[in-house]
């Protein structure tokens, strides 16, 4: 009886602790699919502070969420963690965002016990406005291009995309250029929050290997600008692409390849004769040790055939190298016999 009373003491203790949860929305009226800041803050004493806290935005059909960033400050003995999500609204009508439920863990002192609570933001309601036509994206953006020629006939382009939108949906730039190859990588997206406003971020970025002068041609986006409520087309300009003349002629370059084909050949020689020179300053038995094969060991005993000690040993090689026998031949033998 005594435990239960503690327990529900504790409880009642914890539902008065100085905790507060709360949802603010940078708008609650949007075009579809334009990005809303939805900032959960948890507040509590920090004396006070929860063994665990657990939180994420439940599913909701009518939004598509984003987790950006979590942030906690401390002031005046309060600890604030708040938790920011965009939120893109998926159909043009007025949307409810559920109410958001934290759950948070505390230490009962006497009993050990690991005490859970909760606490819920309010339901909050959005109107959300449609979009002229055959456009996805809404918000305010700007593009832009940039080509670099990494070497003679590589070309890199940056095609960058930013400011307030959805980007999610966009498909991704294309170019069609003749006598030229193209590889392009994955768009990268990125969103942050600045000053509570979302800010987005699409990076796309294209190679072009080509032999000849070229022109890129311009590259567009159709949108809905939700600063002048009004449809607006983004259009970079052309970029012309010069190539360097190659410093060479043809004929240069044959005999540049064949100079370094030459030269390459003559060090191969020259280290050749160099290493046949030191072979022939070393002691028999230092020889001896570095022919692996039994060519290699007949070659180097076959000036030292008139050696009593080593005739037997070459007549056995040969037998073995002319005759294909198999008659036993011991490196180690050999070598002692010389040094000896």
């Amino acid at each position: 009886m005594l435990k239960v009373l503690i327990i529900l003491t504790t409880l009642i203790t914890l539902s008065l602790a100085n905790d507060s949860f709360n949802l603010k929305l940078s708008k609650t009226k949007a075009y579809l699919n334009e990005p809303i800041v939805a900032t959960f803050s948890f507040s509590y004493s920090t004396k006070d502070k929860p063994k665990y806290i657990k939180f994420s935005l439940k599913d909701n059909q009518n939004f598509l969420a984003k987790k950006i960033d979590e942030k906690t400050t401390i002031s005046n003995n309060t600890t604030t963690i708040k938790y920011y999500y965009l939120l893109f609204p998926q159909y043009a009508k007025e949307l409810t965002l559920n109410s958001q439920t934290i759950k948070i863990a505390r230490l009962e002192p006497k009993t050990s016990m690991t005490i859970w609570t909760k606490l819920t933001t309010k339901e909050q309601t959005i109107k959300v406005l449609p979009l002229p036509k055959d456009i996805t994206i809404s918000g305010d953006l700007m593009l832009n291009i940039d080509a670099k020629k990494r070497e003679q006939n590589i070309i890199d382009l940056n095609i960058t995309l930013s400011g307030l939108a959805n980007l999610e949906d966009l498909k991704p730039f294309k170019l069609n250029l003749k006598n030229a190859t193209i590889y392009q990588t994955k768009p990268t997206i990125k969103y942050k929050i600045l000053n509570n406003q979302p800010f987005s971020t699409y990076t796309q970025k294209i190679t072009i290997l080509t032999n000849s002068n070229l022109t890129i041609p311009p590259l567009s986006l159709k949108y809905f600008n939700t600063n002048t409520k009004m449809p607006e087309t983004l259009q970079t300009k052309p970029i012309n692409i010069t190539l360097n003349k190659s410093k060479f002629t043809k004929n240069e370059l044959i005999a540049l390849i064949i100079g370094i084909i030459v030269g390459i050949l003559i060090a191969i020689l020259l280290k050749f004769i160099r290493q046949k020179s030191l072979l022939k300053k070393l002691p028999l038995h230092q020889k001896i040790k570095l022919c692996q094969t039994q060519k290699c060991l007949y070659k180097t005993l076959l000036p030292y055939i008139n050696r009593y000690d080593l005739e037997e040993i070459i007549k056995k090689l040969e037998a073995n190298i002319f005759q294909k026998q198999n008659k036993k031949i011991d490196k180690k033998e050999i070598i002692r016999k010389i040094e000896s």
